[in-house]
Protein backbone atom coordinates (compact mmCIF):
# COMPACT_ATOMS: atom_id res chain seq x y z
CA UNK A 1 0.00 0.00 0.00
CA UNK A 2 1.10 3.43 -1.13
CA UNK A 3 0.10 6.46 0.25
CA UNK A 4 -3.26 4.59 0.67
CA UNK A 5 -3.39 2.90 -2.27
CA UNK A 6 -3.20 -0.85 -2.47
CA UNK A 7 -1.13 -2.31 -5.66
CA UNK A 8 -1.00 -6.12 -6.42
CA UNK A 9 0.90 -7.08 -9.61
CA UNK A 10 2.98 -9.96 -10.63
CA UNK A 11 6.63 -9.45 -11.88
CA UNK A 12 8.66 -10.98 -14.42
CA UNK A 13 11.81 -11.33 -12.13
CA UNK A 14 13.29 -14.04 -11.85
CA UNK A 15 15.32 -13.87 -8.43
CA UNK A 16 15.49 -11.33 -5.50
CA UNK A 17 18.08 -9.29 -7.17
CA UNK A 18 15.69 -8.21 -10.09
CA UNK A 19 12.77 -8.10 -8.07
CA UNK A 20 14.24 -5.44 -5.04
CA UNK A 21 15.22 -3.55 -8.56
CA UNK A 22 11.50 -3.58 -9.45
CA UNK A 23 10.80 -2.32 -6.08
CA UNK A 24 13.06 0.82 -6.37
CA UNK A 25 11.55 1.55 -9.90
CA UNK A 26 7.97 1.08 -8.29
CA UNK A 27 8.67 3.05 -5.18
CA UNK A 28 10.01 6.12 -7.55
CA UNK A 29 6.65 6.34 -9.35
CA UNK A 30 3.75 4.24 -8.01
CA UNK A 31 1.14 5.08 -10.52
CA UNK A 32 3.48 4.75 -13.40
CA UNK A 33 5.44 1.90 -12.90
CA UNK A 34 5.29 -0.56 -14.89
CA UNK A 35 6.60 -4.34 -15.01
CA UNK A 36 9.03 -5.56 -18.32
CA UNK A 37 5.99 -7.41 -19.80
CA UNK A 38 3.95 -4.27 -19.54
CA UNK A 39 6.84 -1.56 -20.92
CA UNK A 40 7.35 -3.85 -23.60
CA UNK A 41 3.56 -4.18 -24.75
CA UNK A 42 3.60 -0.35 -24.32
CA UNK A 43 6.81 -0.25 -26.70
CA UNK A 44 4.71 -2.18 -29.63
CA UNK A 45 2.55 -0.09 -29.32
CA UNK A 46 3.60 3.27 -29.38
CA UNK A 47 4.42 4.48 -33.13
CA UNK A 48 7.68 5.77 -33.42
CA UNK A 49 7.33 8.33 -36.22
CA UNK A 50 8.68 12.34 -37.18
CA UNK A 51 5.90 14.46 -36.33
CA UNK A 52 5.39 17.90 -35.26
CA UNK A 53 5.32 17.19 -31.57
CA UNK A 54 8.59 15.35 -31.93
CA UNK A 55 10.07 18.02 -34.66
CA UNK A 56 9.41 20.41 -31.63
CA UNK A 57 10.97 18.03 -28.76
CA UNK A 58 14.22 18.20 -30.38
CA UNK A 59 14.36 21.49 -31.58
CA UNK A 60 14.05 22.95 -28.26
CA UNK A 61 16.51 20.20 -26.89
CA UNK A 62 19.03 21.71 -29.74
CA UNK A 63 18.18 25.11 -28.37
CA UNK A 64 19.09 24.07 -24.91
CA UNK A 65 22.37 22.29 -26.40
CA UNK A 66 23.11 26.27 -27.65
CA UNK A 67 22.59 25.23 -31.45
CA UNK A 68 22.04 28.42 -33.55
CA UNK A 69 18.96 29.69 -34.65
CA UNK A 70 20.05 29.28 -38.08
CA UNK A 71 21.14 26.03 -37.88
CA UNK A 72 17.77 25.08 -35.93
CA UNK A 73 15.58 26.85 -39.11
CA UNK A 74 17.76 24.61 -41.53
CA UNK A 75 16.93 21.60 -39.89
CA UNK A 76 13.87 22.17 -39.13
CA UNK A 77 12.70 22.43 -43.09
CA UNK A 78 14.71 19.16 -43.57
CA UNK A 79 12.87 17.18 -41.01
CA UNK A 80 9.67 18.90 -41.94
CA UNK A 81 10.22 17.70 -45.74
CA UNK A 82 11.44 13.98 -44.19
CA UNK A 83 8.11 14.13 -42.49
CA UNK A 84 6.16 14.63 -45.40
CA UNK A 85 8.14 11.74 -47.40
CA UNK A 86 7.72 9.62 -45.09
CA UNK A 87 3.92 10.56 -44.43
CA UNK A 88 3.36 9.38 -40.35
CA UNK A 89 5.04 6.11 -41.08
CA UNK A 90 6.80 3.88 -38.16
CA UNK A 91 9.98 4.90 -38.13
CA UNK A 92 11.39 1.36 -37.12
CA UNK A 93 10.02 -0.06 -40.16
CA UNK A 94 11.83 2.29 -42.29
CA UNK A 95 14.68 0.92 -44.31
CA UNK A 96 17.43 2.38 -46.13
CA UNK A 97 16.41 1.10 -49.54
CA UNK A 98 12.83 3.35 -48.35
CA UNK A 99 15.12 6.52 -47.75
CA UNK A 100 16.96 5.93 -50.67
CA UNK A 101 13.82 5.81 -52.64
CA UNK A 102 12.46 8.67 -51.31
CA UNK A 103 15.53 10.66 -52.11
CA UNK A 104 14.91 9.51 -55.61
CA UNK A 105 11.64 11.20 -55.54
CA UNK A 106 12.83 14.31 -53.97
CA UNK A 107 13.18 17.02 -56.72
CA UNK A 108 15.91 18.95 -54.21
CA UNK A 109 18.12 15.91 -53.77
CA UNK A 110 21.43 15.33 -55.27
CA UNK A 111 24.52 12.87 -55.26
CA UNK A 112 27.55 14.87 -54.27
CA UNK A 113 30.43 14.27 -56.16
CA UNK A 114 33.33 14.92 -53.54
CA UNK A 115 32.16 11.47 -51.86
CA UNK A 116 32.73 7.78 -53.62
CA UNK A 117 30.25 6.36 -50.73
CA UNK A 118 27.57 8.82 -52.90
CA UNK A 119 26.37 10.26 -49.65
CA UNK A 120 23.18 12.79 -50.62
CA UNK A 121 23.08 16.21 -50.04
CA UNK A 122 19.97 18.21 -50.56
CA UNK A 123 20.32 21.80 -52.31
Amino acid sequence: MVHGVPYTMALDAKNEREANAELALFRRDPARYLTKAQSAAKLEREIVQLDVATVVRFLAHLSSEGRTKRYRENLRTYLSQWAEQLAGRDLRDVSTQDLKNALRRWPTARRTASSPSSRFALS
